[in-house]
């Protein structure tokens, strides 16, 4: 979320309590036992951040003791100006964080049997249900349970009839086996 309507002292409190929410959520999945922590989509409220910004978000980021999988969303799309194509970005991002930047399988690290896939936006507009292509991978094999990450709006909840990036209800509850 952009805060551009705020006075700058507020905008400097709502950048840090991002950071602080950050945190917070690391130290809940360690509290809780999670195995790993997805984050659907807009980790960054725009590509063109400011690189302190980005070091910040790395250092919050280390808090995590868990494996941590990032899907761009449509305001941090893989596009050519990606931060996550930035040597901020690149240099610093810790060995724990995975980013999701391809439809592929992503076995959880230290969670046997458990898999991730997501379709990562690509611009800040897409023409596709994000679900669409992971779907097309097929059913997860042996005993793997899978789960799948979107960025977007789900169709029955969207205020648009027919927005081209809606996440089709129907063919999620069809499944993989589709």
């Amino acid at each position: 979320m952009q805060a551009h309507f705020l006075p700058d002292e507020a905008r400097a409190r709502f950048a840090q309590d991002r950071f602080a929410a950050v945190e917070r959520i690391a130290k809940v999945a360690a509290d809780e036992g999670c195995g790993f922590v997805v984050v659907v989509g807009d980790v960054f409220d725009s590509n063109h951040v400011d690189r302190g910004v980005v070091a910040k978000a790395v250092d919050a980021l280390r808090a995590f003791t868990v494996p941590v999988y990032l899907l761009p969303g449509n305001h941090d799309p893989l596009d050519p100006s990606s931060v996550y194509f930035d040597d901020a970005w690149i240099a610093h991002r810790p060995a724990h964080v995975t980013l999701i930047d391809e439809v592929e399988v992503v076995s959880v690290a230290g969670s046997p049997g458990i898999e991730v896939v997501g379709d990562p936006w690509r611009t800040k507009s897409r023409l596709t249900d994000p679900t669409t292509a992971c779907l097309q991978l097929g059913s997860p094999t042996g005993d793997a349970l899978r789960v799948m990450v979107a960025h977007g709006v789900v169709d029955h909840l969207s205020p648009e009839d027919d927005g081209p990036s809606q996440i089709d209800s129907d063919a999620l509850r069809r499944g993989f086996s589709a």
